[in-house]
């Protein structure tokens, strides 16, 4: 039937942007909780971060590899092993015993959210062969993300003051089902390359740097940048970096093209992100505990407090679209860049006497940047 064959890729384009809404939900829901956790788990600042960086490190990680494996197995396929693995470790996490746990959990959840994101795209790609329909499913895919990375403040504040913390991991049961459902029923068995090799050793090599820088940058304060294991951590760190390039320079079919940074669009665009994610989500930890540490707030206080924050995510994410098409992706870049620099600026004096306002002003100069960051990444994904 007619209507069902146009019915089928708007059907494809929600199941996907629900894979991205729960990845999205988990990078910020959690720091809200963070007070819970170490009341719970009697912890420190250390296994805070853990709790937080166990999940963005695999995710980070696995991101290229997991993109290989759907396009040698079926992208339909891949997204559905990730869905499950992410809603198995969402109830793992609800549950955890202990904060070992739990970050081993967050871990599972990393490694079910990367298996997510690049497939949800092909999936995207596959439901909408035109390419202007594709373009406004992607638009729409990213908006559904933005959506879920403002909201996940405000949401997890609610539910950790009325349903306790493990209710923020198990509230994604539902909408990974929900979801399973759906890309089961209405999308199509995807195309699969028996042919397409997957880059194991550089896989490896970068998980092997990343880890060991992690655990560098985390451990580094309460030993002291000079301790035998902050030293060992950086040069294992170094060694697999330098192991990666040069198994991707010699690679047949690397994980990531070294290539592609010969390409200016591409190396802006990526050290853009790097500057961005490294500042943006640094400072929603930082801020979340300074919320509830220093100003004694609540975590459904802590979530509003994010609000104007989450408020500007959304209508920018809305503008920046617009904007590109008038200013251009460089002068929107430099002014975004340049605006959140300011905001950082402006935090240096912050104090648990200042005024909340100052700090909400502020974050109008880094959701620009975010999200100025983020519109550029949606064309390359839509051009690829």
């Amino acid at each position: 039937m007619p209507g069902s064959q146009s019915f089928r890729p708007r059907i494809t384009l929600a199941a996907s942007a629900l894979g991205f809404v729960v990845v999205l939900l988990d990078v910020s829901v959690v720091n809200v909780a963070l007070d819970a956790f170490r009341a719970q788990f009697a912890t420190d600042v250390t296994g805070l971060q853990w709790v937080v960086n166990a999940y963005t490190l695999i995710f980070a990680a696995l991101l290229l590899t997991a993109g290989a494996m759907g396009d040698r197995f079926g992208a339909r396929s891949i997204f559905a092993g990730g869905l499950i693995l992410f809603t198995i470790a969402s109830l793992a996490c609800g549950l955890a015993p202990d904060l070992d746990t739990l970050v081993v959990a967050r871990i599972a959840q990393g490694a079910g959210a990367a298996l997510l994101v690049p497939n949800s795209l092909s999936l995207i790609q596959q439901a909408f062969p035109d390419r202007e329909e594709r373009s406004r499913a992607v638009g729409w895919w990213g908006a559904a993300g933005g959506m879920a990375l403002a909201a996940g403040p405000v949401v997890g504040g609610f539910l950790v003051a009325h349903f306790g913390w493990r209710s923020i991991f198990l509230i994604n049961l539902p909408i990974g089902l929900m979801g399973l459902a759906l890309i089961l029923r209405f999308s199509r068995p995807s195309l699969a390359n028996p042919q397409r090799s997957l880059d194991w050793p550089g896989q490896i090599s970068a998980i092997t740097a990343l880890a060991a820088l992690a655990i560098a940058l985390i451990n580094a304060s309460p030993l002291g940048w000079t301790h035998t294991r902050i030293l060992t951590a950086l040069l294992v760190s170094a060694i697999a970096g330098i192991g990666f390039v040069i198994i991707e320079w010699r690679s047949r079919a690397p994980m990531l093209p070294l290539s592609l940074f010969s390409v200016p669009s591409f190396s802006i665009a990526s050290v853009s992100g790097v500057i961005v994610n490294f500042a943006y989500y640094g400072l929603i930890f930082v801020l979340s505990l300074f919320f509830q540490w220093e100003q004694k707030l609540s975590p459904q206080e802590t979530g509003l407090a994010f609000l104007p924050m989450t408020i500007l995510l959304v209508v920018m994410n809305i503008l920046a679209g617009r904007l590109i098409t008038r200013l251009g992706a460089r002068r929107l870049m430099v002014f975004g860049q340049a605006l959140a620099a300011t905001g950082y600026l402006l935090l240096l004096p912050a104090s648990t006497a200042g005024s909340y306002w100052l700090l909400a002003a502020d974050g109008a100069g880094r959701q620009r940047e975010c999200l100025d960051d983020s519109d550029n990444d949606q064309r390359h994904a839509v051009i690829g």
